[in-house]
C-alpha cells in the first residue's frame, strides 16, 4: 500500500525551514518533494491538506515543571530548592522525553531557556491554526498522523554520527532510498537533510517502530510533547518488503535501549 511521509525541519527563519516527502510505493521509498523556504502559513497548509504521516523537528511543548514554575513566579510563590544549579539545568529544563533521550546521549536543547524556545512558540501558533481547521493533534504522537522527533537523537539511535547529516551519509546509511537528480541540489542543505531524517522517522512511526511514552507517561507527553526515534534496522520492518538485490549498508544498526528506570523529571 502506498504511503507518503513528510519530514519537517522548523526554524523561526523561513529560509531555514524545510520539508521533504518520501513515497513508499510497494515498500520502496523515493523522494518526491522538497520544499524550502517555508513560512508558518505554508506549514499549516502542508499539514492540513496533505494526507500523509509527518514527523517534525520542533518541541511540541514545555516541561510541566517549567510551566508550574512560571505560574508560581507570577504569583510570587516560587521556592527554589537547595541545589539550584541542578534545578535550573535539569528539573526546569527537561521534559519527560528529554530525560528518556539521556539513554542515547542525545539530549536536545531545552525549550524552556535556549533559543529553541522561540521555535516552540512559533509551533504553538501553528498548532492553534491546525486546530482551527479541525486537525486533531496529539502532542505525544500516540495517536494521529503527526509526531515530534529530533534528528540528532534519531541518528544516535541508529548508531550514526551525531552531527548534521549530509546527503552522502543518508545515501550510505539508507541505500534503498531513491533520490532523483532534480532533488539533489535542494537536498544539499543541512535543513533539508534534517527534514529527510524526519521523513524516515515518520515512516518508522507509521509502522509502529518508534519508542513512545510508557503508560504512566502518556498524559504528561500529551502536554509536553514526545520525541519519537527508532533503532530498528531499516529493512523489511520499515518497507514491508524484502530489500532490493545488492542492498548493503555500511553501518550497523543497534536496537534502542529501553531502560525501566524513571529518572528525575
Amino acid at each position: 500500500m502506498e504511503m507518503v511521509t513528510y519530514g519537517l525541519d522548523l526554524s523561526t527563519n523561513p529560509k531555514k525551514c524545510a520539508a521533504v516527502a518520501v513515497r513508499w510505493d510497494a515498500g520502496l521509498p523515493e523522494v518526491v518533494d522538497v520544499r524550502t523556504p517555508l513560512t508558518p502559513e505554508a506549514i499549516v497548509d502542508l499539514i492540513a491538506f496533505q494526507d500523509a504521516q509527518f514527523a517534525v523537528d520542533v518541541p511540541f511543548g514545555w516541561p510541566d515543571t517549567f510551566v508550574e514554575f512560571v505560574a508560581a513566579h507570577r504569583d510570587h510563590d516560587q521556592r527554589p530548592p537547595m541545589d539550584r544549579e541542578s534545578w535550573r539545568k535539569a528539573t526546569l529544563a527537561r521534559r519527560a522525553t528529554d530525560q528518556r533521550l539521556l539513554e542515547h546521549n542525545a539530549l536536545p536543547l531545552p525549550a524552556s531557556f535556549d533559543r529553541l524556545g522561540k521555535t516552540a512558540v512559533m509551533w504553538s501558533a501553528i498548532e492553534y491554526d491546525l486546530r482551527e481547521r479541525g486537525f486533531e493533534l496529539d502532542r505525544s504522537g500516540v495517536t494521529g498522523r503527526l509526531c515530534e522527533t529530533y534528528p540528532t537523537a534519531a541518528l544516535a539511535a541508529w548508531s550514526l554520527p551525531k552531527k548534521k547529516p549530509t546527503l552522502a551519509l543518508i545515501e550510505s546509511a539508507f541505500p534503498f532510498l531513491t533520490i532523483g537528480e532534480q532533488w539533489r541540489t535542494p537536498l544539499s542543505t543541512d535543513d533539508a537533510c534534517d527534514a529527510m531524517i524526519c521523513a524516515l522517522t515518520a515512516r518508522a512511526k507509521a509502522r509502529g517502530l518508534t519508542i513512545g511514552p510508557r503508560a504512566e507517561e502518556v498524559d504528561q507527553a500529551r502536554r509536553e510533547g514526545w520525541i519519537h526515534i527508532t533503532g530498528q534496522d531499516p529493512g523489511p520492518s520499515w518497507t514491508g518488503k524484502r530489500q532490493r538485490p545488492g542492498f548493503q549498508c555500511r553501518y550497523t544498526f543497534l536496537p534502542v535501549r529501553t531502560s525501566t528506570k524513571t529518572g528525575p523529571r
